[in-house]
């Protein structure tokens, strides 16, 4: 049950363990806990609830998020816990998508609509410029007036972690 516990502990020295209360050498505590309900995922956790985002630098996180493959699949990591993000072309031109300054290693998949579709382009590490080590970065045509999903996960890292998905 949710809500404050309280919980007996009792330490006893060497010797034979004694009923309740009763002790020589030992101490007894009472703590009370407070349980409360499991804290739940981000809620762009489907790309179903992807949300909309524009160009510039939006701060996220895979913590506690899941994977559900009937989201759309991605070459660059299969089955790592992942959210989603929709963006709408401005203009026709190129979109550079880059998660440069990401605390965890990042997946960087992105996808026509509608959910479910496979990746048209993917990147799991950059390997240098704009910026290297286990963050993502990709380039990709887009044309004015199209949605585009965009997919960031944690290659199953464990618990996740906060990441900034830049785009411009």
């Amino acid at each position: 049950p949710q809500g404050p516990t309280r919980m007996r502990v009792r330490v006893q020295g060497a010797g034979a363990v004694s009923p309740c209360g009763t002790t020589a050498v030992g101490e007894v505590e009472d703590y009370t806990v407070n349980v409360t309900a499991a804290p739940a995922p981000p809620t762009n956790d489907g790309c179903s609830a992807a949300f909309s985002i524009a160009d510039g630098t939006t701060p996220g996180t895979t913590f506690l998020s899941t994977y559900n493959p009937a989201d759309g699949t991605s070459t660059c990591d299969p089955t790592g816990n992942d959210v989603w993000y929709s963006y709408t072309a401005t203009l026709t031109g190129n979109l550079s998508i880059r998660t440069c300054t990401s605390a965890i290693d990042t997946v960087v998949s992105v996808y026509p609509t509608p959910c479910g579709s496979a990746a048209i382009a993917c990147n799991d590490d950059c390997g240098g410029s704009p910026c290297g080590g286990p963050a993502s970065c990709l380039t990709l045509s887009i044309t004015s007036g199209t949605t585009y999903l965009i997919r960031v996960s944690d290659k199953s890292i464990g618990t996740g972690g906060s990441f900034n998905l830049t785009l411009s």
